[in-house]
C-alpha cells in the first residue's frame, strides 16, 4: 500500500548566514511491490503534462542489472501505470540522459550504460502514444564516443544537442560535442574546440536553462590518481550555448558545497534552479544536506545550502523532476548502505 508522510521542520543553513526557513520537506510517497516500478538507480525521467515517465535504469539483483521498463506516474493521483515499449527501443540500462523542452510532447535520450557497464552513444526520440512509450532511433554522423553519467541537453532555440563529459570503460571524458539537427531529423556532431574546460568528470549534477540556453554543471568525480583514487571536483561551471560557438566559464561563488558524485538531482527550468541532495564523496557514505544552485535577477548563479535534518532515507544515484505547476522538486529511488528505495520525496525551495 502506498503511504504518504509529512516530515518534520528544521533550521536551514543558508549561504553565508544562518536563516530560519520553513521546512523544505513535502510529501514522502512510497509504494508496495507491484504498485509501481521496482528500486533502481540512474533512470531516465521525462515529463508530459501532469504525467512523469520513469524509464529503464539499473537494478540491484545484482547491482547494475539493466532495466528496460517504463512507468507513467500521475502527479495528481500518485498512481503508477506500466507502459508498453514500442518502436526502436534503446539498449537496456541506466544513465540515458534526457534532453526535453518544458511542455514538449517528446524528449530525447543520449548515451548510457548497459550490461557490464558497456556504454552506448545511441540517440533516441521518445514520446507517449496511447499507453506506450514510443522510441525512434536518430541517425548520427560522427557521434561522440559512448559514455554514461554525462551531460546532455536539447537546445531547441539552436536546433541542436549538447553532449559533454562523462565516463566509460575507456576512461573519463573532458570533451564537449555539438550535434546539429538536419531537415531530415538526422544529427551531425562536431567536437568543440574550447578555450576553457571543466576537466574530466562524471556523476555531476547539471541542468539546462532553455531560455538563456545555459548548461550548469556542479561537482562530479574526477580522474583518479594513486594518491586520490576517489577525488571529487568542487566547482561550478556554465556552458553558454546562446552563440554558434559554445563556451565554458567557471563561476566564482562565495562558498561551494562538498564535492560529490551521483547525487539525487533535478533541474527546474521554469525557476532556473538546480536541486542537489546527498550523493557520495567516498563511495560509501552520503553527503548530508540540500543544495540549491539558482540564478539571481541579474542572471548570476548562486548556491544555497540547507540542512536535511529530519530527512527521509539519504541516498545516492536517485533522480527526479520539477513538480508541474509548483516551485517544488521531487526526487527519489537510488540507494545507500542501508537499502534501495521505491519512493518520491518532495523538496520545497528555500524562502526568498
Amino acid at each position: 500500500m502506498r503511504t504518504t508522510a509529512r516530515l518534520l521542520a528544521f533550521a536551514v543553513l543558508a549561504t553565508p548566514a544562518l536563516a530560519e526557513d520553513p521546512s523544505p520537506w513535502g510529501d514522502h510517497i512510497e509504494w508496495a511491490e507491484g504498485e509501481g516500478p521496482i528500486a533502481r538507480e540512474h533512470a531516465s525521467v521525462m515529463t508530459f503534462g501532469d504525467t512523469v515517465v520513469v524509464y529503464a535504469g539499473s537494478g540491484y539483483e545484482p547491482q547494475l542489472t539493466p532495466l528496460s521498463d517504463a512507468w507513467a506516474y500521475d502527479t495528481a493521483t500518485d498512481a503508477w501505470t506500466q507502459l508498453e515499449i514500442t518502436g526502436d527501443a534503446p539498449t537496456p540500462g541506466g544513465s540515458k540522459r534526457v534532453g526535453q523542452t518544458p511542455g514538449a510532447d517528446h524528449a530525447y535520450l543520449f548515451g548510457g550504460y548497459g550490461a557490464g557497464f558497456a556504454c552506448t552513444n545511441e540517440l533516441h526520440r521518445a514520446e507517449m502514444r496511447a499507453g506506450s512509450l514510443h522510441f525512434t532511433a536518430i541517425d548520427q554522423t560522427n557521434p561522440p564516443p559512448p559514455r554514461a553519467l554525462h551531460g546532455f541537453a536539447y537546445d531547441a532555440a539552436g536546433n541542436r544537442f549538447i553532449a559533454t563529459l562523462g565516463v566509460s570503460q575507456a576512461g573519463f571524458f573532458d570533451d564537449t560535442w555539438v550535434g546539429m539537427i538536419a531537415d531530415d531529423g538526422s544529427v551531425a556532431w562536431e567536437q568543440g574546440e574550447l578555450d576553457a574546460n571543466p576537466g574530466a568528470r562524471f556523476g555531476f549534477s547539471y541542468g539546462f536553462d532553455s531560455e538563456t540556453r545555459t548548461l550548469v554543471v556542479l561537482s562530479g568525480q574526477t580522474t583518479p590518481t594513486p594518491e586520490a583514487p576517489m577525488a571529487m571536483h568542487n566547482d561550478l561551471w556554465t556552458l553558454d550555448c546562446s552563440a554558434d560557438d559554445v563556451g565554458w566559464a567557471r563561476v566564482e561563488v562565495d562558498a561551494l558545497p562538498t564535492g560529490r558524485r551521483n547525487p539525487c538531482f533535478a533541474f527546474d527550468d521554469a525557476a532556473d534552479r538546480l536541486l542537489v541532495w546527498c550523493g557520495t564523496a567516498d563511495g560509501r557514505t552520503n553527503v548530508p544536506g540540500i543544495v540549491w544552485v539558482h540564478t539571481n535577477d541579474d542572471g548570476a548563479w548562486t548556491i544555497t545550502e540547507a540542512s536535511d535534518e529530519g530527512h527521509p532515507p539519504q541516498r545516492s544515484s536517485g533522480f527526479g523532476f520539477a513538480e508541474p505547476g509548483s516551485d517544488a522538486v521531487t526526487v527519489g529511488f537510488g540507494n545507500s548502505a542501508e537499502g534501495q528505495y521505491t519512493d518520491w520525496v518532495t523538496i520545497n525551495p528555500p524562502a526568498e
